[in-house]
């Protein structure tokens, strides 16, 4: 008998909730919401430039104020931070896997103007980019079957550098200098597939794309190309820079001395720090780990 009457308070209240449900209508102000969070998940991300006389929108920014370095690129662009980290003026930026050819998309170039919010037309801005696309997506696209234009490749490389550069220069930024460091590393043979899961490139092949990237974003762009001090014959970097455990980066604490002679001439830039590092900087995930290491580096 009480289960019967169970089951029919059941039945009774499913038909309530089945009725009102057709009957509940989202309202009136909700539907702009959510056509205006759809309508952004749609659109490309849009940057108005910074007028350089200004800097930010709204916060002036005095001419004769020291120059900032910024910079921007892969990871190899690291090195920069061995030389100016300790500067209140250098701003670092770059991001490992950030590839010279992903700059033709107007996104990504984007996101480097909106980074430059806050700066001024005398600041100086490196662009060190190629070496992903030189090392990895070179070989990925072989990989898959989709490489029959090496000369294509580097044009598109080219291309993407040139075009950042080319949209820095409209908004008013001159100090703007394409950078080269990262020559290929030597490296086993298995290395890119026990990292990475690629079959990577010879190592002089890589050389040969990452110069012939460099040598057209030259054309270009103001270019400061350490590749003749930093690779050795064959194009790779130089045994004596290498990292005491293989890896696909130089050891910066040994070439930091070189990059910053490289680039010492530039008007503007702030002074290495007062003492070079002796090892690299420790590196790991973000997060609490993370913030361990920086407080140790």
């Amino acid at each position: 008998m009480t289960k019967g009457i169970v089951f029919k308070a059941l039945r009774a209240l499913r038909s309530t909730l089945g009725r009102r449900r057709p009957n509940r209508k989202p309202s009136v102000q909700a539907k702009p919401q959510q056509a205006s969070r759809k309508a952004n998940k749609r659109m490309a991300i849009k940057f108005s430039y910074i007028p350089p006389e200004t800097g930010a929108v709204g916060c002036a920014v005095p001419a004769d104020r020291p120059a900032r370095v910024y910079a921007f690129g892969s990871s190899s662009t690291e090195v920069l931070d061995y030389i100016f980290g300790s500067s209140p003026r250098y701003r670092s930026y770059w991001a490992g896997g950030w590839s010279a050819r992903g700059l033709r998309k107007e996104d990504n170039r984007s996101y480097v103007l909106r980074c430059l919010q806050g700066a001024a037309p005398q600041d100086i801005i490196f662009l060190h980019f190629g070496v992903v696309d030189a090392l990895f997506n070179s070989s990925y696209r072989m990989q898959n079957g989709d490489f029959m234009d090496p000369e294509g490749f580097c044009q598109e490389a080219a291309d993407g550098v040139a075009q950042l550069a080319d949209d820095l220069k409209a908004a008013g930024f001159t100090n703007v200098y394409a950078l080269c460091v990262g020559a290929p590393c030597r490296v086993s043979r298995d290395y890119f597939w026990r990292r990475f899961k690629l079959y990577g490139l010879p190592l002089r092949y890589q050389a040969q794309l990452l110069n012939r990237m460099t040598e057209l974003v030259g054309q270009r762009c103001e270019l400061r190309d350490l590749s003749p001090v930093l690779a050795d014959k064959d194009g790779l970097m130089k045994a004596k820079f290498l990292r005491a455990k293989i890896n696909h980066h130089a050891d910066y604490s040994k070439i930091q001395k070189l990059v910053w002679e490289g680039i010492r001439d530039i008007p503007g830039l702030p002074p290495h720090r007062d003492t070079w590092r002796k090892v690299l900087y420790r590196s790991g995930a973000r997060g609490g780990v993370a913030q361990r290491i920086k407080d140790k580096n």
